[in-house]
């Protein structure tokens, strides 16, 4: 069957444009009395956030380079890659952002540090400044804070809310899916290539963390999975993901050797690589119109490789319970109904006073177009045996779009009479 659309799927972790912590409505005396860092003591709230840029406020007239660094409140400690150097010289007035080498992510409930060196009588700052931030519950701003020269401890006694500098950061919530699941049950590994999705950003951009594949039961390969830009072809990103070992059903990530910053407004592949007799991966297999015979559509509709390989096959029994797929399809079954569902039966009718052995089978009403049933009696099992002579229609009734019908033997059930019957059901 033609194959319309596949996904593996692949997915990532993305964290959504960065956003500015706190302004500034009112702005401390300017000073430039200090040598050592300046700043303040925050506390993240009930989530975990990650930094992505710091700030300091450039006053007229700044012409120095500060470092502005993050350090763990618990221990004085400078969080690793936490530091940036922002330049003000030609600034304009107001915050000056730097993005850091890598996002940091902060704990929820910690409290943390954010200062600036300062030196005396050189650039000046605002003291004590109130920091309001811009949406409640991400952090707290405790006090201002300082240290008497370039050593710890700093100072966190300052005025409640208030912030030397001052100056700021930008953040995201914790990194989050962009895919959390899927709906599809085809398995599929008849194709070698890059499968998987286009995806459009909306109208902010997203900055992509890690790279992820979707690990189905068995699948022990690795997959190299990438992002594409749509526009050029080039390739903006890729990881390896292993999934011996993984825990099935989930997807498996793997980090980015540096975050990837997708535009607005942009259109994008997510493709993972894949090979035909390899690891399997879910497939949306959608027939050509007009192409697809009753089988086939059954087969889609139950997640059954359409073109009848596998366990799609019609002699496959994908429920492991004897009865096969072509046996399901024709009585209005799924494949995972166990046995046949009550759907075959046998029994006997009386008639002139004589009892014959009788077989009844429940179909869909109106029948499958491409399937042929064919009720068969015999006298001893054996292959050439098996005919439809001598068989009689007593009974046909529907009921809820199953019709349910029961053949009898011609020959009396009576010593030293043998009998069998089967249902026979082939498809062109």
């Amino acid at each position: 069957m033609p194959r319309t659309n596949q996904y593996v799927p692949p997915g990532f972790i993305y964290y959504p444009a960065s956003s500015q912590f706190a302004n500034t409505p009112n702005l401390g005396t300017i000073r430039n009395n200090h040598d050592g860092w300046l700043g303040m003591k925050f506390t993240i709230g009930a989530s975990p956030i990650v930094i992505h840029e710091l700030a300091r406020w450039v006053v007229a007239g700044n012409t120095q380079s500060h470092n502005v660094k993050l350090v763990d409140a618990a221990t004085n400690l400078d969080l690793p890659g936490g530091t940036v150097s922002i330049t003000t010289a030609g600034e304009p007035v107001g915050f000056k952002h730097v993005p850091l080498p890598t996002p940091i992510t902060l704990a929820a409930g910690a409290s943390y540090f954010l200062l600036s060196r300062e030196t005396y009588l050189g650039d000046q700052w605002h003291d004590s400044t109130a920091l309001v931030p811009i949406a409640g519950g991400i952090a707290t701003v405790n006090n201002n804070a300082n240290s008497n020269g370039p050593n710890p401890p700093y100072d966190n006694g300052g005025t409640s809310g208030s912030c030397h500098g001052p100056l700021n950061f930008k953040y995201t919530a914790i990194g989050q899916p962009l895919v959390t699941g899927h709906s599809m049950n085809t398995q599929s590994n008849d194709i070698t290539g890059w499968l998987g999705m286009s995806l459009t950003t909306g109208s902010t951009g997203l900055t992509v963390s890690q790279l992820g594949r979707w690990v189905l039961p068995g699948n022990t390969g690795s997959h190299t999975v990438k992002l594409v830009d749509a526009l050029t072809g080039t390739t903006l990103a890729s990881a390896n993901i292993a999934t011996a070992g993984a825990p099935a059903e989930q997807f498996k990530y793997a980090p980015l050797s540096a975050p990837v910053a997708l535009a607005a407004n942009s259109t994008y592949y997510l493709l993972s690589q894949e090979s035909a007799g390899g690891d399997q991966w879910y497939d949306f297999s959608q027939p050509a119109a007009g192409t697809a015979t009753g089988y086939q559509q059954w087969l889609l509709t139950n997640g059954l490789p359409m073109d009848a390989s596998g366990n799609g096959s019609a002699i496959a029994t994908p429920n492991q319970d004897g009865v096969a797929n072509l046996i399901k399809y024709a009585l209005g079954l799924s494949p995972d109904t166990n046995g046949n569902g009550g759907h075959l039966g046998y029994g006997s009718v009386n008639e002139g006073g004589s009892d014959y052995l009788s077989f009844t089978y429940t179909r869909p009403e109106p029948p499958p177009t491409d399937i042929t049933y064919s009720v068969q009696a015999s006298s001893d099992l054996s292959t050439g045996s098996w005919s439809t002579s001598g068989l009689t229609e007593s009974g046909s009734t529907v009921n809820a779009g199953l019709r349910t019908i029961t053949i009898r033997d011609n020959v009396p059930m009576l010593a030293p009479n043998r009998r069998f019957m089967r249902l026979e059901v082939t498809q062109p």
